[in-house]
Formats: C-alpha cells, structure tokens, sequence
C-alpha cells in the first residue's frame, strides 16, 4: 500500500542545478562550446535531454 508520495521541485530537498549546469559545461567543453550560467537557464535548465540536444 502506498503510504506517501514525495515531491522535490528543485531546491526544496536538494538544490541539483549548479550540478546539472557543470556537467552540461564539461559535456559541451568537449564539442568545443562554451556556456554561461544564462545561457544554461535559457536553453536547457528543465527541458529533456531530447529537447536540448535538439536545439544545440
């Protein structure tokens, strides 16, 4: 039986943006692109792996 469910918006119990957005910058670091923290939140912050490949 379920008992509870819990959801986390990022932030609340775990803050995993800085991480998600240095690990986009080594991953694209390695195709010779180069992002800022702006850049990251306009472009691929909340958006699927899918999508973001799309657009780069």
């Amino acid at each position: 039986m379920l008992k509870a469910v819990l959801f986390d918006i990022d932030g609340t119990l775990a803050n995993t943006d800085l991480i998600h957005f240095q690990l986009w910058q080594q991953l694209l670091q390695g195709y010779g692109l180069q992002i800022d923290h702006p850049f990251y939140q306009k472009h691929i912050s909340g958006r699927t792996n899918d999508t973001i490949c799309q657009n780069l």
